[in-house]
Order: structure tokens, then sequence, then C-alpha cells
């Protein structure tokens, strides 16, 4: 009857629980028994090269935030120290989310198929003779140039993520997620920064010439 309460009846409520431990034997229980399952992502079965992969994703990914809070402390002034800081740190945040980004592939690819990967094999050391980063031209129009030049190769890229050509497609074809993918969108990204330093150049120059 509607409105009336188990407690009305005087009827104790009690947990399915309670009801089991007493009326019910373990051994009377049916418990289905599974198949264990395989699952490379168990830790026990984690080869030392990817529990290392790991290790060094978190630390970079770690560093990388350390390095976002210290270029958001410098603030929105343009002086040339703070261009040449920012510059500075946009350039480690690049390289650490290539590694991040790579880590991460190499770590799904380990838990989908089994490969391992190796640190050695992700990032071979650099040549000790890497050459010095290269100063932008004062030449104002040099660096109007370059910059049309890079956001010509951006839309390039760009178009190789939305439709898998360089020419814009008439249907979206979006690349699928992977290192390849990857690759270009960090190559996007530092185009960016890129540009970002010739118009703070641009600013500087102009500023010289008033």
């Amino acid at each position: 009857v509607a409105g009336i309460l188990a407690s009305d009846f005087g009827i104790l409520q009690v947990s399915k629980e309670a009801i089991v431990k007493k009326s019910v034997k373990k051994s009377d229980v049916y418990v289905p028994v599974l198949n264990p399952v395989k699952d490379n992502r168990d830790k026990k079965q984690l080869p030392p090269e990817t529990e290392l992969l790991i290790k060094l994703h978190a630390a970079d990914f770690k560093e990388r935030a350390i390095l976002h809070d210290a270029m958001g402390n410098l603030g929105n002034k343009n002086t040339a120290a703070i261009v040449s800081k920012r510059k500075q740190l946009s350039d480690k945040i690049h390289d650490l989310s290539y590694r991040i980004d790579t880590l991460f592939t190499a770590k799904e690819e380990f838990y989908r198929t089994g490969k391992i990967y190796t640190a050695a094999e992700l990032f071979p050391e650099k040549s000790a003779s890497k050459p010095e980063e290269k100063e932008l031209s004062d030449n104002e129009d040099a660096l109007k140039k370059m910059k049309k030049n890079f956001q010509s190769a951006n839309t390039k890229d760009q178009n190789l993520l939305d439709y898998q050509q360089e020419k814009k497609g008439t249907k979206p074809a979006p690349m699928p997620k992977g290192p390849k993918r990857t690759k270009i969108e960090l190559r996007i990204d530092q185009r960016k920064i890129d540009i970002e330093a010739i118009d703070f150049k641009l600013l500087e120059i102009a500023s010289q010439n008033k």
C-alpha cells in the first residue's frame, strides 16, 4: 500500500551483507572463475626499459610545467632581456614537448603491441658540434620575408594535418594520431615561436628608429 513504510510493520531492515553472512555458507555460494586476461599495463610485466620511459615522461612533464610558470612570470613587457629569456624558455618547452609526446607514444605502443623501446633509440645523442643558434637579422624586409615563409610553411603543414596533403582538400581527412602527426604539430608550434620572436624583433627595430 502506498505511503506505508517497512518500519510501520516492525520489520528490521538489514544489509544484504548481513543476510549473506548469517544465512549463506561460503561453500554454498557459486563464484564464476574467469580466465585471467593478460594486461601489458600490469606493472609486474613492465620491462625496465619501459619503466624508465614512464619515469622520464613524468619528470619531463613536471619540468615543462615549471618552465611554463617561469615564462608566465615574465609578464607582458617586451624589453630585450625579457624577449631573450622568453625565447630561451620557449625553446626548452618545445624540446620537452617533443620528448613528452615521443615517450607517451612509445609507452602506448608497448601497451598495445608489446614492442619495447629504449631511451637511446628514441633520443640518440646529438652531435657535439651542434651549430649555434643564429641571431635574427636587423633588416626589416628580411625579417618580414622570413615571417611570411614561416606562415606559408605552417599553412602547408596544417593542411597535412587536416587533409593529409599540402593543399586544402574538398573534404577533411585528418591525419591519425601518431609520431608523424606529433612531429608536424611540434614543427608548427616551433614556427609560431619563431614568428613571435620576429614580431618582437620588428617592434625593437621600430622603437630604435623613432
